[in-house]
């Protein structure tokens, strides 16, 4: 249980991490036309902090499904629903404050 709850909370951490660098690149794509390269540089630094930092983005644990026990079935929905949550998180606080909108 304790393994999952870490794995939750790492989840948790990606799933924000990669909905802020979505939120940076939609903003500066909606704000300055044409700087996609711009945006998609910037989405990268949210690619990069949960690499190294260790976090579970699904997308990146999914692969190794066939690689793994059957068990490994149940950490990749705890991912998802880490993922999902950070997602959920993000969005709150977007709403909130009004940076979106």
């Amino acid at each position: 249980m304790k393994n999952h709850l870490s794995t939750f909370l790492f989840a948790i951490l990606a799933g924000f991490c990669i909905g802020l660098g979505g939120t940076v690149f939609l903003r500066l794509k909606d704000a300055f036309p044409g700087s996609n390269v711009v945006g998609a540089g910037l989405f990268t630094i949210g690619l990069f902090t949960i690499c190294c930092r260790g976090y579970n983005l699904f997308t990146g644990k999914a692969c190794a499904l066939f690689d793994n026990p059957p068990s490994y079935l149940l950490t990749l929905l705890v991912i998802w629903a880490g993922n999902l949550c950070g997602c959920l998180v993000l969005a709150l606080i977007e709403r909130c404050t009004g940076i979106c909108g």
